[in-house]
């Protein structure tokens, strides 16, 4: 696949042919994606010099000219042109640098845009080596390549003895996650930025990177509750007791996913879950126990381990449950975040409480101001209670005591 056409052209002006023609001649050539040139083309114009020089003479001359002027170039000859990003490869870190700290002058940009664009030169970092040409074909591969390589293949050490070529060779037998279109996607800008702003400062270093097609983005799926027959299916399934009782803690408070997995023993109490910090500053709560997990949290909370379930391991535990309920339940909509769909719509069925009780154990944020200020979010406790107590899941599953 060429290139582009017309990579470098050359213009050079002959004396006066001898009959008297002036002939402009242009050279163009044609390389592939490793610089080699693989063709090469002069264009000429002619016109007249003498007073007995017609211009229909000089057109004949263009045209017999013209008829002769292609020259194919053996591509097995090694014709490479200069490859000027060498110099930008070897001093990576410090262009970089560079660009950051001039869009941070013109745009101000806020520490979590400067963690995510250091993020994707993370990745931008793999694949950068030398004679490495940042054009189309070199973006689909490392597009290409970005689809393949796991979420945490920079992060985690599970991955350090691996390149991304052993990845690419091994990827149909792989079973981790990977980073979704919509990640890759904003890599991919900021190297376009980055590489744009090389070429505003020098026009050599030009790429076609505009015609890169970024990555189809799914809308984020909205996700829905479980069905009774759902909640049958997932409960009846032959579960370990710790699957079983996360899914149960799960559907009958209501707590985020993370939440549950960072439950120490030391955040229970005789009846009740108190949630010392979380995602957001309203999720610190306390939950009472509702009547069908309270022996079964009890006896966890009694054990020697320091967490409840799973070892606080909220990542690993994210994707084994809900590549399990993907499994019994073959809808999209649902997942994990189901249960506590399931928790919100139980509590918008019963009748006692206040709406302030339901925000407060769902860890949103409690609208009114004299709550939020004056009474500094204090709730009552046997309010709480008496609304966990009332709800009840459309399935009853059956809860072995740990």
């Amino acid at each position: 696949m060429l290139q582009r056409d017309k990579i470098m052209e050359k213009p050079m002006f002959w004396e006066p042919h001898k009959k008297g023609f002036f002939i402009d001649k242009t050279t163009s050539m044609r390389t592939d994606e490793e610089g080699n040139i693989i063709s090469s083309k002069n264009r000429y114009r002619v016109s007249p010099s003498l007073p007995s020089e017609t211009e229909e003479d000089a057109i004949k001359k263009e045209i017999e000219l013209n008829s002769i002027s292609s020259h194919e170039v053996n591509s097995n000859i090694n014709l490479k042109t200069p490859n000027v990003w060498n110099e930008i490869w070897e001093n990576l870190d410090d262009y970089l640098k560079e660009f950051l700290d001039e869009i941070q002058k013109q745009r101000r940009l806020t520490d979590n845009t400067i963690k995510n664009m250091n993020s994707g030169f993370q990745y931008l970092r793999l694949f950068c080596k030398k004679d490495t040409i940042p054009n189309l074909k070199f973006y689909k591969n490392v597009q290409n390549s970005l689809e393949m390589i796991p979420r945490d293949f920079l992060r985690s050490k599970k991955w350090e003895k691996f390149s991304v070529e052993d990845i690419e060779k091994n990827f149909d037998n792989c079973d981790y996650e990977t980073m979704n279109s919509k990640t890759i996607n904003k890599h991919i800008n900021f190297h376009k930025q980055f590489f744009s702003w090389l070429e505003y400062n020098n026009d050599i270093y030009k790429t076609n990177m505009n015609k890169l097609i970024p990555l189809f983005e799914e809308d984020e799926v909205v996700k829905v509750e479980y069905s009774e027959e759902d909640l049958k299916a997932i409960f009846e399934y032959d579960l370990n007791s710790e699957y079983r009782d996360f899914f149960n803690i799960a559907l009958h408070t209501g707590m985020r996913m993370g939440e549950i997995c960072s439950l120490k023993n030391s955040n229970i109490n005789e009846d009740y879950i108190e949630i010392f910090d979380g995602k957001t500053k309203n999720a610190t709560r306390i939950i009472p126990l509702h009547k069908n997990i309270k022996e079964m949290v009890i006896n966890r909370a009694k054990s020697n381990n320091e967490y409840l379930l799973f070892n606080g391991n909220s990542s690993a535990v994210n994707k084994k449950l809900n590549r399990l309920l993907n499994k019994i339940i073959l809808n999209k909509t649902k997942s994990l975040h189901s249960f506590r769909k399931n928790f919100s719509q139980m509590l918008e069925q019963t009748d006692t409480g206040e709406e302030k009780y339901k925000d407060y154990l769902m860890g949103h944020s409690i609208a009114s101001v004299r709550q939020k200020h004056y009474n500094l979010g204090k709730i009552n406790i046997d309010k709480l209670r008496e609304i966990i107590n009332s709800i009840s899941p459309f399935y009853h599953p059956l809860v072995i005591s740990s």
